[in-house]
């Protein structure tokens, strides 16, 4: 946190120092992104710490989840025990394959809009939602859906979060560290990558992994022919509407039209 941002948090060499969620800011390309710090959720000896389950809820309500091992003390074993950690409080790493909206109704049935593929019998997820008391609904599906996926929202409330995985002191680990990690993982989509905080190596990477992984958009206003310094930040694939709302409601209002530039506009 102290390499990364402007905050002054408490360092030590000794385990468990942070004892409170502590904030700080990163700047990357003209973007503030704010980075907290929570305290440890497994001892030196992989047990979990009285912190383990305030931290857990804390990392569920975030955009991204910076996963940072000690490379000194085998981070695979660090890495297979917060992943175990992560799956038993509701949380996957796993990337989503599909959106599922499941919209109740008084009467009707159950009903299905599909925009994608559904792999499953539609009798099976009828059953699984009569099992939980679900008799009228509209179920709302997007991409390519099975019975687990519906099994992983309805029965676990899984939640799919985006995160990076950086192995500090990455001197210190086996060479083949990375690849280890990756097998474990199982994913493509979750960057891996080693740093330091004390050198610095990788620390420009990591911050380039973590602007890249909350998949966002940089827009520059402009007023009387003069760009802003600062940018508005977006999700990718956000409209004119979007940033018009982000500005002010009534600005999307009674906007009529807008004026876009820039090398990534198709039309200028």
């Amino acid at each position: 946190l102290k390499a990364l941002t402007n905050a002054k948090p408490q360092v030590s060499h000794y385990p468990l120092t942070t004892t409170l969620p502590t904030p700080g800011m990163m700047i990357y390309e003209d973007v503030e992104i704010q980075l907290v710090e929570l305290p440890a959720i497994l001892t030196e000896d992989l047990e979990e710490t009285h912190f383990t389950n305030r931290s857990i809820g804390f990392a569920k309500n975030s955009d991204l989840i910076l996963i940072l091992l000690d490379g000194s003390a085998n981070p695979a074993d660090q890495l297979e025990k917060i992943l175990e950690i992560l799956d038993e409080s509701g949380i996957t790493l796993k990337p989503k394959r599909c959106e599922i909206e499941i919209e109740k109704k008084d009467s009707g049935g159950i009903r299905f809009v599909i925009f994608g593929r559904l792999r499953a019998d539609r009798r099976e997820i009828i059953d699984l939602l009569r099992s939980i008391g679900i008799r009228n609904a509209v179920v709302k599906i997007s991409g390519d859906a099975g019975l687990e996926d519906f099994e992983e929202l309805i029965v676990r409330d899984l939640k799919h979060k985006k995160a990076v995985i950086a192995v500090n002191k990455f001197d210190q680990a086996r060479p083949s560290i990375l690849k280890e990690l990756r097998k474990i993982i199982g994913v493509e989509e979750v960057p891996i990558l080693g740093v330091s905080a004390i050198s610095g190596e990788g620390l420009e990477e990591l911050k380039r992994e973590i602007f890249g992984s909350l998949n966002l958009i940089r827009v520059y206003t402009r007023k009387d022919g003069v760009k802003s310094d600062k940018p508005l930040t977006l999700p990718r694939n956000s409209t004119v509407r979007d940033l018009a709302e982000l500005i002010h409601r009534d600005f999307a209002r009674r906007m009529r039209y807008a004026r876009i530039w820039g090398r990534s506009v198709k039309v200028q």
